[in-house]
């Protein structure tokens, strides 16, 4: 059967139609996405919380803002932070203590400072606080988020000291210590109070195969990988990739409905990140030169604040808090991996020195081994207020027991 000369604007009519209903299909999708995106963008933009300005010192590195007041609402639960005349997440204090009390100074990263605890109070500074102020302690919180022991290092020098404290208390995060300590103290760039990578630092002293892909300079979308460029570039597809996480951690928690915090779910294995960047690259067996390097960076950083607390007649406590993938995976130890690592420099260096060290690895993970609510926020590396109560009344614990 042969076309006719009057078929054709029939033809072409329909192929109209199925363009203008494409379009009536498309067209809202896209409009609502972009509507989406616009809002989470918005949403997010709205949870950055201006915190920190730069070091009036002139030294480097940065500091909280003094006499901070703000509420952020932070996977649906409202957080307040503020911060005293000295710019510490604290209740505020003179700079000379009691005459009868001893006091005892927190210094490290945003786990110290409080990330993500009710209010300064709920952090395990806290806890610890809380538990030790009728034994004759008063604890002070330094902790800021972002800091690597060369950012430590500064603000015991310039801060800490002068508040003459008892003993020192530094916090060492597995995740990233080694990682900002060898980035050096001006890692980041400030923009209305909040941190920025300096790309420059990174191009300067990391190789190419250790930089973070989204890091590295006209890398192209395949290289980098869908999932990190979608990260990085979206908010609607960061909020997705959250809440398959947050449906992950609620479906293994359906065995323990009575528990108000679902657990996370266990890992057979642990998976080492490539880049410098990672928390898992920290375990890795053997280590690469460059994290070679910023171990001894880092450890050679850590005796000098040794040697600036001992000077004064304090003395330095270490801690080392475990990165969340080391609490819940199953195998502690695997072809490529040793989740020991890499607190296990930390805690040698300490013993050559008689430095009380406390590794709350082993406490994290028995936790999470029993029937008892998740210590870590939903999607996110900090602990919640039930991790803060449990690391402060350990900490309080084990305190008291160095120095009955």
């Amino acid at each position: 059967m042969h076309q006719t000369e009057t078929d054709f604007p029939n033809r072409l009519s329909n192929r109209k139609k199925i363009v203008f209903l494409t379009l009536i299909l498309v067209f809202p999708i896209a409009i609502a996405f972009v509507g989406a995106e616009l809002l989470l963008r918005h949403q997010e933009y709205m949870q950055i919380i201006p915190l920190v300005r730069h070091n009036l010192h002139g030294s480097g590195s940065y500091r909280l803002k003094p006499n901070l007041r703000c509420t952020r609402v932070v996977n649906g639960h409202k957080i307040r932070i503020r911060t005293n005349q000295h710019g510490m997440h604290w209740h505020p204090i003179g700079e000379l203590p009691s005459p009868d009390r001893y006091r005892v100074a927190f210094v490290g990263d945003s786990f110290t400072f409080g990330c993500w605890a009710d209010d300064f109070r709920s952090g395990f500074v806290g806890v610890f606080d809380s538990i030790l102020k009728s034994k004759g302690y008063d604890a002070l919180n330094f902790g800021v988020g972002g800091y690597g022991l060369g950012d430590i290092e500064l603000i015991v020098n310039e801060e800490v000291l002068k508040f003459c404290p008892s003993f020192v208390v530094l916090m060492f995060f597995n995740g990233n210590d080694f990682r900002d300590t060898y980035l050096g103290i001006n890692k980041y760039k400030l923009v209305d109070g909040t941190l920025h990578w300096n790309q420059e630092i990174i191009e300067a002293k990391l190789p190419v195969q250790a930089r973070p892909p989204e890091r590295v300079n006209k890398t192209p979308r395949s290289e980098v990988g869908l999932k990190t460029w979608l990260k990085t570039h979206s908010a609607f597809a960061r909020r997705a990739f959250k809440l398959k996480e947050e449906m992950a951690i609620r479906l293994q928690s359906r065995k323990n409905p009575v528990q108000d915090q679902p657990v996370s779910p266990r890992i057979p294995n642990l998976t080492i990140g490539e880049s410098f960047t990672s928390y898992t690259y920290w375990s890795q067996v053997p280590y690469p030169p460059v994290a070679i390097t910023a171990r001894d960076v880092s450890l050679a950083t850590l005796e000098r604040i040794h040697a600036s607390v001992k000077q004064i007649g304090a003395r330095l406590i270490i801690v080392s808090i475990p990165y969340r993938a080391q609490v819940y995976v199953a195998n502690p130890v695997g072809i490529n991996y040793n989740i020991s690592l890499p607190q296990k420099f930390v805690a040698t260096f300490a013993r050559d020195r008689d430095i009380p060290y406390l590794d709350l690895l082993p406490i994290l993970r028995k936790h999470v081994t029993s029937d008892r609510p998740n210590p870590y926020v939903p999607g996110d590396p900090h602990f919640n207020d039930v991790g803060h109560r449990l690391v402060g009344y350990c900490l309080a614990t084990w305190f008291l027991e160095e120095h009955k």
